[in-house]
């Protein structure tokens, strides 16, 4: 067949997997971290701070274990008999944020920088719904971007399909992944 001949096929998305696929593709670039950070003498890990998420969403979602009377605490809280700066400032708060924050680092050592204002604007909006579904934010100099601290699964069906079914604001990702 000559070139003049030659069809161009279509992008074929029909399945979740794909056009997950599609957009994380569009906006991000998957980079090696190692080469994001590598600077005449800067370490690995210099100037690559992940994103811890809110006080309330980790109190929440880890609290319980590490508050014995997280239960009374979540009360007192509902009340507003206590705030959560309250929280954060007795003992186990520390060790919850240290745990959190060790084990809160890309596998593989691979980060997926956003493309656009508009991704950097809606990831570090939403760094809780991020870590709902399993992933980090990061910034490291002028970018900004997302990782997963994990290994040994299915990455769409943990991550990338609910970060465009559920996170991500563009109606056109939804409605065609929906």
């Amino acid at each position: 067949m000559s070139k003049e001949t030659e069809t161009i096929k279509p992008i074929v998305l029909d399945t979740k997997e794909s056009i997950a696929e599609h957009y994380l593709n569009q906006d991000f670039a998957c980079v090696s971290k190692d080469v994001l950070c590598v600077e005449e003498g800067e370490f690995l890990s210099e100037g690559f701070l992940p994103i811890p998420p809110s006080d309330e969403y980790l109190f929440e979602e880890r609290g319980d274990d590490y508050f014995d009377n997280f239960e009374e605490l979540t009360k007192q809280l509902q009340e507003d008999k206590i705030t959560i700066e309250d929280i954060t400032e007795m003992k186990e708060w520390e060790g919850l944020i240290e745990d959190e924050m060790s084990s809160h680092y890309p596998m593989w050592n691979y980060v997926f920088l956003a493309k656009s204002v508009y991704t950097t604007e809606d990831i570090v909006a939403k760094v809780d719904e991020l870590y709902s579904i399993g992933l980090g934010v990061f910034e490291h100099k002028e970018e900004t971007g997302i990782f997963v601290p994990g290994a040994g699964y299915n990455f769409y069906d943990k991550h990338w399909i609910p970060l465009y079914e559920n996170i991500l604001p563009s109606p056109i990702n939804r409605r065609a992944i929906n």
